[in-house]
């Protein structure tokens, strides 16, 4: 990268995302002090290199930046601890697929104006989450793939007071145990990913009990803004609560890959915004509701791997899903598992021509007549152009006048004898 950067003392904004350079980012970057948003992003080759001085220079003097983005820049030589000074005029930092290794510093995480945060794949990352207060403005949150061991109720009565998070990604962690009904708290949660986790236990309705004259009523929390839910690959385990059918602005829903038993909730088919649903390689049973055919934006479908029978709903969007949406479910018939290989069963075998069905071969056999017929034609055409038009080849000349006049002595012969008789 040019160090000549560095001279351009007055901008504001400096973007050189997916620019293709490599080697060291200049330390003269760090002159740049009026910069509010720098953007190295892009990298994902880790092409660029960040070393410790220049990492040191740049929290320093950048004051006023607002925007921070080093996605795929190599930060492995540089403490992250460099970065506890950063500027609390910080709004935006992307520190994803850097290669950080060491502690990561907790104040970070308090700076007052920082909405977005993301530390993902960076599997040497050792985090140790502060409890977050009321007035943090954090909105999307991305810790996928970096190292903290805590059990999950922990960690969410850790975020529980995060009111303004829309995105939480926590996939590839080790989180473990049971998903607590607290996580009912993020009331703005949008998108919530905790794929590949090592989570347990029954899926929360996030129900909350009141007391009213003396009595108990149990009112059920629902996460009217929520529109994508990843928990696949998780062992969890027990039946998908009715309740998930209330949730009516959700466009993905993946909960493949665990323990899951029971049967699809009817209530699945109250989603008309689903976009995708991936129910497989779990334990269901029973048939699919035919509530899901008004799940006409639905594009991916998935209830692979488990124990469902039945007839395959008709039409709409389920007349385009494939055999792969199905295989593995041996009890399941209709279309398109009538048509192909929908469980894991071997292909049958090809059967021989001579038992094909009668009008294969009829297509087959008239498709090669009138292939041949055409060639024979314009064959034909062609030497008969070349024979009358130069009289030549003479033996084909010659052959054609020979059978013509034997044809016609014979005729003449044959006329004389019917003249004699009587």
């Amino acid at each position: 990268m040019p160090s000549e950067f560095g001279t351009f003392t007055s901008l504001a904004y400096l973007n050189l995302s997916n620019t293709g350079f490599s080697g060291k980012v200049p330390s003269h970057l760090s002159h740049l002090s009026k910069l509010v948003s720098l953007d190295l992003s892009g990298n994902i080759f880790q092409l660029l290199e960040i070393e410790e001085h220049t990492l040191e220079g740049l929290v320093q003097n950048l004051t006023e930046v607002r925007q921070l983005s080093f996605h795929g820049i190599d930060m492995s030589s540089s403490n992250p601890n460099l970065l506890m000074n950063l500027s609390s005029s910080l709004r935006s930092l992307d520190l994803s697929y850097c290669d950080l290794r060491g502690k990561f510093p907790k104040n970070i995480f308090d700076l007052s104006n920082l909405k977005l945060l993301v530390l993902s794949y960076n599997s040497m990352l050792s985090l140790h989450l502060p409890k977050f207060n009321q007035s943090s403005q954090l909105e999307y949150l991305d810790l996928s793939k970096t190292s903290f061991s805590t059990e999950s109720t922990k960690f969410i009565d850790l975020i529980e007071n995060l009111s303004s998070l829309k995105d939480l990604s926590l996939s590839k962690t080790s989180l473990s145990g049971g998903l607590p009904g607290s996580i009912g708290n993020l009331v703005s949660l949008k998108k919530l990913d905790l794929s590949g986790c090592n989570l347990s236990g029954s899926i929360p309705s996030y129900s909350i009990q009141i007391a009213m004259k003396g009595q108990e009523i149990e009112l059920v929390k629902i996460f009217t803004m929520l529109t994508s839910i990843d928990l696949s690959s998780n062992k969890f385990e027990g039946e998908i609560p009715m309740i998930i059918g209330k949730l009516n602005s959700l466009k993905g829903l993946n909960l493949s890959h665990n323990n899951i038993i029971g049967c699809i909730p009817a209530s699945i088919g109250n989603l008309t915004s689903l976009e995708w649903l991936d129910l497989s390689s779990n334990k269901l049973i029973g048939t699919i509701p035919e509530s899901l055919l008004d799940l006409t934006f639905l594009s991916f479908f998935s209830i692979s791997g488990n124990q469902l029978g039945g007839q395959i709903p008709k039409g709409k969007q389920f007349n385009t899903f494939g055999n792969e949406s199905y295989k593995g479910n041996k009890g399941l018939c209709g279309f398109p598992v009538s048509k192909g290989s929908s469980s894991n069963e071997s292909p049958s075998p090809e059967l021989p021509p001579s038992i094909l069905p009668e009008k294969a071969n009829f297509d087959f056999g008239w498709k090669v007549v009138l292939i041949g017929y055409g060639c024979g034609v314009m064959f034909g055409l062609f030497v008969g152009y070349v024979v009358f038009r130069t009289g030549k080849p003479i033996w084909l000349v010659s052959l054609v006048e020979d059978q013509y006049l034997k044809r016609r002595r014979k005729s003449k012969v044959g006329n004389r004898s019917g003249a004699r008789r009587p």
